[in-house]
């Protein structure tokens, strides 16, 4: 059994790369409320990657540019709980 923990705290970048190691290939990658959800998979296990921004002001200042011209990897984010495919919460609090 994995231990997600091992992943949380860690910057998003560093986390998705041993992932991509251990297999696991991006499904989907998108913003909800402010937060970057990143939908992986390998073979018929799914997860979804929660990530928060370590600069929330930097972050807000992005996302209220009119001109939107940023990108979601212009953000340094860190990843703050994993989920299952159901939602189940597969870290600990």
């Amino acid at each position: 059994m994995q231990d997600w923990n091992k992943y949380v705290e860690r910057p998003y970048q560093e986390v998705l790369e041993e992932l991509k190691a251990e297999g696991y290939q991006v499904v989907s990658d998108g913003l909800i409320a402010c937060y970057r959800n990143v939908d992986l998979q390998k073979s018929d296990l799914k997860i979804r990657l929660v990530c928060a921004s370590f600069d929330m002001d930097d972050f807000d200042e992005k996302l209220n540019d009119k001109e939107r011209t940023y990108k979601l990897d212009d953000v340094d984010w860190y990843t703050f709980e994993i989920h299952d495919e159901e939602g189940n919460l597969l870290t600990d609090d």
